[in-house]
């Protein structure tokens, strides 16, 4: 999901001219690269929950492994937004149109899917000890609303099948953008009155920017020329705020943070906060926002190429896997 979004990123500069002979190239690169990945990421996720079901099971019943298991949606879903943006113009539709439907619909399922049996578990217990929630609970909503972004690309095409998906992602912006409404109040009063969570889940309080940056680009996409603009703008800045406040919870309350694989936390709803405020900002004119998001863009690469860097020593040491 990370490696997408910095595809994203790069087709989003390209596309406003910002050094398309370099940036044009790199979004295909990572493009290749997501796919890839997202090949291996899937068939892996797939062969242990068809092999280790039960462990599988145990696990979406715990407050904090749960909410993860909705990356595999994600795994999906993203190289779709990824495939129609930093594919367009370069992949055939009648090539790219095909995998974007596939990929949202079986990702969309997932996330829906375990992303109701993870929180409706919850609900049923009635005894989650407030400590054991974390930002993992704002995955269900976060991927929920990268569904019309997905299927964005496809809208165009004006026949039947594009305006029901229009409707469809409708939907799927209200699944989303209200569950995350209602999961940040939680989360606020949990950071109030429980110790933070394990340094190793230290990344997981960055989520909280991604859904605001991606709802208010959901908005633009959705309902273009409708006055949407100023909602947009608004979650944009919800999401700066979340950033600021949660970096300066993570520099102050943190002695140590043990690197483990919840640090690819800090990669994608930091590059989707990003990208929403670079279209945001050019679609409103507002050079502020456009370049802010373009400056946050930039350190979202650097973040991404540490994470994978280290992702990848420890994977071959080993290391990655302890704990």
């Amino acid at each position: 999901m990370g490696t997408g979004v910095t595809a994203v990123l790069f087709a989003a500069w390209a596309n406003m001219g910002m050094l398309p002979a370099i940036t044009r190239p790199l979004s295909r690169i990572m493009l290749i690269l997501t796919l890839a990945l997202a090949i291996v990421v899937v068939g892996l996720l797939t062969a242990r929950l068809v092999t280790h079901r039960a462990v599988v099971r145990n696990e979406l019943s715990h407050p904090v492994m749960g909410a993860m298991h909705v990356t595999l949606g994600g795994a999906l879903l993203v190289p779709a937004v990824a495939l129609g943006r930093a594919g367009e113009g370069w992949i055939p539709q009648s090539v790219s149109y095909p995998i974007i439907y596939a990929l949202t619909a079986a990702g969309g399922a997932i996330t829906v899917v375990i992303g109701w049996i993870f929180l409706t578990t919850m609900f049923r217990r009635g005894d989650v000890p407030i400590g054991q929630v974390t930002g993992a609970w704002f995955i269900p909503p976060v991927l929920t609303v990268v569904i019309p972004l997905a299927l964005a690309p496809t809208f165009s095409s004006g026949d039947r099948l594009s305006q029901e998906l229009i409707w469809v992602s409708w939907a799927a912006l209200g699944m989303g953008s209200m569950l995350y409404l209602g999961l940040t109040a939680v989360l606020v009063y949990r950071h109030v009155v429980a110790p933070l969570p394990p340094g190793v889940l230290a990344p997981t309080l960055i989520i909280g920017m991604g859904p605001a940056g991606l709802i208010g680009l959901d908005a633009l996409v959705l309902a273009p020329g409708s006055g949407a603009w100023p909602f947009s703008v608004a979650l944009w800045g919800f999401g700066l705020w979340w950033a600021i406040a949660a970096v300066i919870v993570i520099r102050k309350g943190y002695a140590t943070r043990p690197f483990g694989l919840p640090a690819w936390a800090y990669t994608f709803p930091y590059g989707a906060w990003a990208v929403s405020g670079i279209v945001i900002g050019d679609a409103v004119g507002s050079g502020v926002i456009f370049w802010v998001s373009t400056v946050a863009g930039m350190g979202m690469l650097i973040v991404w190429g540490w994470v994978a860097w280290r992702t990848l020593n420890g994977v071959i040491t080993g290391q990655i896997w302890v704990g």
